[in-house]
């Protein structure tokens, strides 16, 4: 079993988790969202996902995007991952 890790989030909270456990919780939502919804794949994090460049229409049928509101929503993303995302 990983040692468990403790990070603050950009809600200030320290959350322990272990490593890793962001991202895969974000690739379950991001492949439920192709299941469920019929999502496409339009941009993904390491190409930047910023809606302004993405466009309002394709970012809200972007499996990534949906990815990054829920993860957003837990409190997982920092502003470090967040800012170096949407320069992008």
């Amino acid at each position: 079993m990983q040692a468990r890790n403790s990070r603050a989030t950009r809600s200030g909270r320290l959350s322990s988790h272990v490593p890793g456990q962001t991202n895969w919780a974000r690739i379950v939502v991001h492949e439920l969202t192709h299941r469920e919804v019929k999502t496409k794949d339009h941009a993904y994090e390491h190409q930047g996902i910023n809606p302004r460049k993405l466009g309002a229409d394709k970012a809200l049928e972007n499996a990534g995007s949906w990815a990054w509101f829920c993860a957003d929503c837990a409190g997982a993303l920092t502003d470090g991952v967040i800012k170096n995302a949407s320069a992008r």
